[in-house]
């Protein structure tokens, strides 16, 4: 080696990491001393982020890809990591070092004044940023509080006094390197708690071309720890394991063989299934408790049709699984209004497909839903229409099969049926059809849409959109039927198959619908027959996802079809709203024929009354002004163990609606105000009479809730507040995405806001020129707050409605879009 030779070490520049990197670099330069070894420090994005939770910015990968990307461009020729925090695979033109002498691999527990673990007192709080670590925790201790911390060593022990922690747990290699043992109170055996895969090894990546380093890294790499490396790595890859998901391994040579330690769990499970296995060969022990452990620990997966395109179809099973979903794996062209069933907490994963555009291949949604299954114990696949109608459910249901992963089947509404039916074709009548056929217009495998749902077009240079596309159909058979004919996927084939059917002879006057968008307030059908329907859709300008009905049952349309003569059927209606539940606004729009662009700007997100029941039970008065305040006080009572019957308050609601949600725990309200308007003024002013100096009055509202109630009574009694939940803002750029998606559809016919807080959001995410269209259109406020708000950002138009309440708000715009349609 020559001594002009240079090579500079990556790393992070947190304590931990340089100490790792210099004992690498002090290795290297006693074993070649004529080689020049510096450390480069490079701050990746997880140090830049040290407030949110790993999964949420990217998982363990935000350490490392500033230092990849100069391991690749040549400015580094060496990186060292800790290994249980990396993939088990290289990156593309990287690789790993064999990999040197193991640290030791235990967890520790580092603690502030206890001296043990059963010294910890009944309750005690510990940190960790591990969900491995703290369910293994909560076996030993079921009492312990696990919060969650993160940051480095220096950092989590300083936080055991500035967030009033009882101690910490952490790997034992890293303060051994770092020196500081002292602080170990206590050493979990691997029975105790089995550690991440590879703790305690440090992993030495360079560029994949130079195998002079990496020749010079293995000469001083040790043998046992790399077969131990390899079992424990193997293990995790089998597991599916990343890191949101709880798994351990621990492999150790003893007594001439070797004892692997595996154990792992759910994303929700409270207690992680283990295995222990005794053999020679470490890597097939891995694989067999890998085996072992994936039946143990799978979910199950549910593969649901949601239907046509209206939400209203899901069956009332597939509803049922949706709404206690804890992963949801979806398609392009399914009714996103389920989406809104789906629990907040759940894990939301896209993977549709259109022209070819595919978010993910097939064989990729395949793995992914066995790795989601070891993540989670309800895992739903969502399709339209039908998942075994077009839509490679069976692939997938062989697939988890093949994995040992259960799932059941949820058939869902083909459009074969119900978008016929909706256009006013039934697909099979007495003396005109008494049977039909179902095809897809593309070779089933060569363009895959979304389940039997009808999908997009292929472009004009797209091999789909030629004849050659429908060499799969036999034309000779099908122009002979008598029976309905149904072609899924098949809006770029028409001309070709009118020709084809025409060519083997089937009469020119055959009756042919093409029906787009079906079953939603974008469906347009037109009618004519094998000779006239391509021109009469070009002039129509259908669009897909579309379906073609040829036979004699399109002639009952003219007297079957009412879905399209819904007396708001074509009205496009955005209604922005705090949270993405359907309500009686949008439901009553939606029966109405409207298009509805439901348009989520924040979500009710509870805050703990842990520390504010002395204010609650000491109250005369309990004020409501909201259903949310309603359902998460109830929720803190729950939570906390409070008894209602504790509760000797009077309780007064703002309106009806927060009465009603009251009514449903059984609490009637001794006060709600008289007349049309419902606001916090009207219920200050209205209670105000009733009052007294003395009386305690403990408004339960939301953080940051409007201050009329405090501005009119605080002087007439002992007024207090708690706030109860928090109307906390969406992601902008998801939002400005969901915005785009109303505005692309064209015309906007009205704008309805439920709150003051969704108008300024929706304003702030806006371009422009996109406000100014909005403060030209009809706009509709719940209440007067809300109008204020709009009339603040300029909107010309203003509706409120009579009454603070959704059906009043409902009321009116439905009002106010008959009108229009009249007119």
């Amino acid at each position: 080696m020559s001594a002009t030779k240079k090579i500079t070490i990556g790393t992070r520049g947190s304590r931990l990491a340089l100490a790792q990197t210099n004992l690498v670099k002090e290795r290297l330069m006693e074993a070649y001393p004529d080689v020049e070894f510096d450390v480069k420090v490079i701050q990746t994005k997880g140090d830049k982020n040290l407030t949110q939770p790993l999964h949420t910015i990217g998982g363990k990968g935000v350490f490392v890809e500033e230092i990849e990307e100069q391991l690749k461009s040549g400015q580094i020729q060496l990186a060292v990591h800790s290994m249980k925090d990396m993939p088990v695979k290289a990156g593309e033109g990287l690789i790993f070092a064999n990999p040197w002498d193991r640290e030791d691999a235990r967890d520790v527990l580092v603690l502030r004044d206890a001296k043990s673990l059963s010294g910890l007192r009944k309750g005690a709080r510990i940190g960790t940023g591990s969900l491995r670590r703290g369910i293994q925790l909560k076996e030993l201790r079921p009492d312990i509080e696990i919060v969650g911390i993160r940051g480095n060593i220096d950092t989590r022990i300083s936080k055991m006094e500035t967030e009033n922690l009882d101690g910490i747990v952490l790997a034992a290699a890293g303060l051994h390197r770092l020196g500081l043992k002292e602080h170990i109170a206590h050493y979990f055996s691997i029975e105790e708690m089995v550690p991440a895969p590879a703790q305690g090894i440090l992993l030495l990546e360079l560029s994949a071309d130079n195998t002079e380093l990496q020749m010079m890294l293995n000469r001083l790499s040790d043998e046992r720890t790399t077969k131990i490396c390899q079992a424990e790595r193997t293990f995790l890859a089998k597991m599916e394991g990343d890191c949101h998901m709880p798994v351990g391994a621990c492999c150790i040579y003893e007594k001439d063989s070797y004892k692997f330690y595996g154990a792992a769990g759910g994303m929700k499970d409270s207690s992680l299934k283990r295995v222990q296995l005794t053999g020679d060969d470490p890597v097939e022990l891995a694989i067999e408790a890998a085996k072992t452990l994936r039946e143990e620990i799978a979910g199950k997966v549910f593969l649901i049709g949601a239907g046509p395109g209206d939400a209203d179809l899901i069956t009332v099973k597939a509803l049922k699984v949706l709404k206690n979903a804890d992963c949801v794996i979806y398609d392009r062209l399914i009714p996103k209004a389920l989406l809104n069933y789906v629990p907040e907490d759940a894990k939301k994963v896209y993977v549709g497909k259109a022209n070819r555009h595919h978010t993910m291949k097939q064989e990729e949604i395949n793995r992914l839903l066995v790795s989601m299954a070891l993540k989670y114990k309800t895992v739903v696949r969502l399709k339209g229409g039908d998942p075994y109608v077009f839509g490679r459910g069976g692939e997938e249901a062989l697939y988890l099969k093949e994995h040992r992963i259960g799932f059941e089947v949820i058939p869902g509404i083909s459009s074969a049926i119900a978008g016929l039916a909706y256009a006013g074709i039934p697909i099979t009548h007495r003396g005109i059809s008494t049977g039909f056929h179902v095809v897809t217009a593309h070779g089933f495998g060569q363009v895959q849409g979304d389940s039997n749902n009808t999908t997009g077009t292929p472009s004009a240079n797209d091999a789909m959109g030629t004849p050659d596309a429908l060499s799969h159909l036999d034309f000779k058979s099908l122009a002979k039927e008598k029976d309905t004919l149904v072609f899924l996927m098949g809006l770029s084939m028409l001309s070709h198959i009118a020709k084809n059917l025409l060519k083997e002879g089937m009469p020119e006057d055959t009756k042919v619908a093409v029906i787009s968008h079906a079953t939603t307030p974008k469906q347009k059908t037109v009618t004519g027959t094998l000779t006239s329907i391509v021109s009469k859709t070009e002039e129509a300008k259908l669009t897909s996802p579309a379906m073609i009905v040829v036979g004699e049952v399109v002639s009952l349309r003219e007297h079957l079809a009412v879905f399209e003569k819904s007396s708001l059927f074509g009205k496009h209606v955005v209604v922005a709203t705090v949270g993405r539940e359907e309500n009686l606004l949008t439901g009553q729009l939606t029966e109405k024929g409207c298009l509805v662009s439901h348009i989520s700007t924040g979500r009710i997100c509870e805050i703990s009354l842990k520390d504010a029941f002395a204010d609650v039970m000491g109250a005369d008065w309990l004020l409501f002004t909201s259903k949310n305040a309603v359902t998460a006080f109830m929720h803190q009572l729950s939570v906390h163990k409070k008894d209602i019957r504790n509760i000797t308050a009077n309780i007064a609601a703002v309106g009806e609606k927060t009465a009603g949600k009251l009514k449903e725990y059984h609490l009637y309200p001794d006060f709600i105000p008289a007349g049309k308007e419902y606001s916090a003024r009207t219920l200050g002013e209205g209670l105000s009479e009733q009052l007294s100096l003395a009386d305690k009055v403990c408004h339960v509202k939301a953080k940051n809730g409007a201050g009329d109630l405090e501005e009119i009574l605080a002087s007439k009694c002992d007024y207090t507040t708690v706030s109860v939940y928090e109307n906390k803002e969406n992601d902008e750029k998801e939002l400005q995405k969901e915005l785009a998606q109303a505005i692309d559809y064209g015309k906007t016919d009205a704008w309805v806001f439920t709150s003051a807080s969704s108008v300024n959001r929706v304003f702030k995410a806006l371009s422009d020129k996109e406000k100014d269209i909005l403060r030209q259109s009809p706009c509709f406020a719940i209440g007067e707050k809300t109008k204020e708000a709009l009339a603040k950002q300029g909107a010309e138009n203003v509706l409120q409605s009579e009454k603070a309440s959704l059906a009043s708000l409902a009321e009116s715009v439905v009002g106010y879009l008959s009108n229009q349609t009249e007119e």
